[in-house]
Formats: structure tokens, sequence, C-alpha cells
């Protein structure tokens, strides 16, 4: 068969993506599809089927299906996702932390006008099955596939060695393994540059980085705010969870305030100090936050009387 040939042939399919499993698995191009997501999955050991332990909670699976298009519109490729049914995972049994880092739209458009106008190499990678590099520290267990039940085992679940889609927990999972393989890369290097280990990163193109001033605390700092939501996403996982886009240093808060290095308080608006430096403010209000900083005024009285003080003193030695 032509490429072309092959071409329309592929562009003849139909390329709605199905609802139904059991019509999804008479369909060839989306059973085959299946399977090569199954032997993905296999291949990795990303679980194996064990007896169902008694009070488990275990979460459900379902198939995700998609049609990656062409520019001209016929269908490049179809795609099955298993993917786990997160919403039925428990806080403290299923899973803890969830955050990852998230590669801010900003910095990514910076990078790419970079290597655009300083004509840099670049190339495209696409990581298969990311979230499948992900090792699981929970003890997780899963129902089988969906129209893949193994007729020897029926009852049988899996018991995940490693992280699937649908899971809470899986971008941080596959964040860690990123750390593994930094190591791997590094090691790689040494083999075949002569590298000398620095360290922690701490002084770079005349940049100080300061990551301690020195200074004991014999409590933790407080830190105020007027900001409830703010306040709330540094103490509740759940709904930080849902928040993984927001600016990096809300989570380093929250990292603090879990490890009991930092504690956040509530304020009131009028009350909060940085409003002295943002906010136009009324004559009153400005004294007072001025006089909680510790900021006075000096009388222009006395002022008045030094200068001509140091005046004199100056006529009577001469100078």
């Amino acid at each position: 068969m032509t490429t072309n040939n092959l071409s329309i042939h592929i562009v003849g399919l139909d390329i709605k993506e199905p609802k139904s499993i059991k019509t999804t698995l008479k369909i060839p191009h989306w059973f085959a599809a299946m399977q090569e997501e199954l032997d993905a999955l296999k291949k990795n050991n990303t679980w194996e089927l064990v007896s169902c332990p008694p009070g488990a909670n275990i979460v459900g699976s379902k198939w995700v299906f998609k049609t990656n298009l062409n520019e001209d519109g016929s269908s490049e490729r179809f795609k099955a996702r298993l993917v786990a049914k997160g919403l039925s995972q428990v806080l403290g049994l299923d899973f803890d932390e969830t955050f990852s880092p998230v590669l801010k739209p900003t910095t990514l458009h910076l990078v790419i006008a970079l290597a655009t106008t300083q004509s840099w190499p670049s190339c495209q990678l696409d990581v298969k099955n990311t979230f499948l590099h992900g090792v699981l520290k929970e003890t997780m267990y899963m129902t089988q596939p969906p129209g893949f039940v193994d007729h020897q085992y029926p009852k049988y679940v899996c018991r995940l060695h490693r992280s699937i889609y649908g899971f809470k927990q899986a971008p941080c999972a596959w964040f860690d393994s990123t750390d593994e393989l930094l190591q791997q890369i590094i090691s790689n290097l040494s083999m075949e540059f002569a590298l000398k280990d620095l360290g922690p990163l701490h002084y770079f193109l005349d940049i100080e980085l300061l990551h301690d001033v020195g200074i004991p605390l014999h409590s933790p700092p407080q830190l105020f705010s007027d900001n409830i939501s703010a306040l709330h996403m540094s103490v509740n996982l759940v709904f930080h969870a849902r928040a993984k886009h927001i600016e990096i240093n809300y989570h380093f808060v929250k990292e603090k305030v879990a490890i009991g290095a930092l504690i956040t308080r509530y304020i009131f608006d009028t009350d909060q100090l940085t409003n002295l430096l943002t906010k136009p403010l009324l004559k009153h209000r400005y004294k007072l936050l001025r006089s909680k900083l510790g900021v006075v005024s000096s009388a222009l009285s006395n002022l008045r009387g030094s200068m001509k003080t140091i005046t004199a003193n100056h006529e009577y030695h001469g100078e």
C-alpha cells in the first residue's frame, strides 16, 4: 500500500470519539489504540493483579478517547488513555501531597522568543505516557480496565506500582521522578567530561544567593494577611490541590506552614501595615500605622535648634 493510499484509508475512518466501551471494542482502530495503551502499561510494570484486600478503597477506572488531527483535518492518530477515577480517592489514605511546579506560559514564550531571535537550534519531544514514570509512595488499588478484565482472575484488582492519569498525586509523582533523572544525566556527563561538584548553588554570574541569613528565631515567625483565600490555601490540602497554577511563592508558604516553620494569621485590611506604603490613608490612620513600624518624626523646632547649635560651635572654633 502506498503512502497516498494509506492516507486516503485513514481519512475514510470514522474519527468520532466513541462514548460506549462496548461499541469501542468492536471498532478495529480504537481497539488497537486500547491494546497499545495496555501494552505500554504492562511494559512499565504499572500494576499487578492481586486479590481485593478487605476494607481497601478501590479506585475505579475508565477509558478516554482522543483523535489527533493533522493540519488538513485528517486523522493522524487514535489515542486511548486508561484513566483512574481520582474523585473516589481519600485524603490521607490514597494521597497526601499533590503539588508539582507548573511552567508559566510567559516563561515558555520568553524561551521560545530567545531561541528564535538568537537562532538557537530547537527540537520538540513528546514523553509518551508521562505520568506512568512516576512511582507511587502510597498503596493504591484500582479496578481492572473495562473491557479487558482478566478471565482467569476476574475478581482481582490492580495494585498500582506506578501512577496513571487521573490520580490526584500523578503530577507530583512525575515531578519526583525527574529529580532521579537529573542525577542520572549528571552521572552520564561525568563519565564523558571532567566535572567538579560545586555543591548547592550559592554564587552564579556575579549573583549571590542567600539561603540563610543566620538570624536565630526562638519561635516560628508570623505572617499576617488580609486575604482569607490565601490563608485557607496555606493549610487546606484539598483546596490546594486545585490551585497548582497559582504563583509558586504561595506553595512555598504552604510548605513552611505544614512543617511548623511559619504561622499565618488573619488581619483586618485597615490594620495591614503594608497599606502605609501602597495606599492613600487618612492622617490618623497613617500616623497609627507609622507608629507601629517604630517610625517617629523629629520636631522641626528641635531640628532648627540643633542646626543653630552646630553653627554656633563652628563659629566658636573658627571653622
